[in-house]
């Protein structure tokens, strides 16, 4: 069984990051929460933890990313169509919020629509929900799903008008999530946990 677990960075723009745990492995969603905060609370994540996952490349969803490259073995994880954005501080929006030249120039594998990760006992298929981003990412698991900025609770979406959003898009992605199966939880990149159902009632036909 899969346990997720859920840190959230004071600042005002820190988004959620998920650490996932099943069987003695872990994977962590968006680093926004830098390793020794998280490493002291979870000592096993030094050696045990196997992805790093990237919902969507905008900097709030990896602001610790070095913090963890440079203490864990972890493979880095980015949609194909976000991968560029990893390092251009202009589609990463640190030019546009800070006027700062920073991203992430390390390692990393691109994913894809179908891909499936295994983590201990648990398996994931990599969905493409772009539209916030070009190349945003959502995970599937057998009782929930993690959807980066594409959808929140209380009727909530991404923007799109930053660079790379895309209206038609999103909407396409609202609709496809919105239709899953009722039961799976929803773990937004900021906010409040959802589920299916509350997402249908509002996107159903988006």
């Amino acid at each position: 069984m899969l346990k997720v677990h859920q840190l959230s960075p004071r600042e005002s723009f820190g988004s959620n990051m998920y650490i996932l745990e099943s069987n003695g492995e872990y994977a962590l969603v968006d680093p926004s929460v830098d390793f020794l905060s998280a490493a002291a609370r979870f000592p096993a994540l030094k050696h045990a933890l196997k992805y790093i996952i990237l919902t969507h490349a905008h900097f709030d969803h990896f602001l610790e990313i070095d913090s963890w490259v440079n203490n864990t073995d972890a493979s880095v994880l980015v949609g194909r169509f976000d991968a560029p954005a990893l390092s251009d501080p202009y589609k990463n929006a640190y030019r546009i919020f800070f006027g700062q030249e920073k991203g992430y120039y390390g390692k990393f594998t691109e994913v894809y629509e179908g891909d499936e990760l295994t983590l201990g006992d648990e398996s994931f298929s990599v969905l493409s929900t772009p539209g916030h981003t070009p190349g945003g990412i959502s995970l599937l698991f057998g009782d929930g799903i993690f959807v980066g900025d594409t959808v929140f609770a209380d009727g909530g979406y991404g923007r799109y008008d930053l660079p790379g959003g895309d209206y038609e898009a999103l909407a396409y992605s609202l609709r496809r999530i919105a239709n899953m199966d009722k039961r799976l939880a929803v773990y937004p990149g900021h906010g409040r946990q959802t589920d299916i159902n509350e997402i249908y009632a509002f996107f159903s036909n988006y």
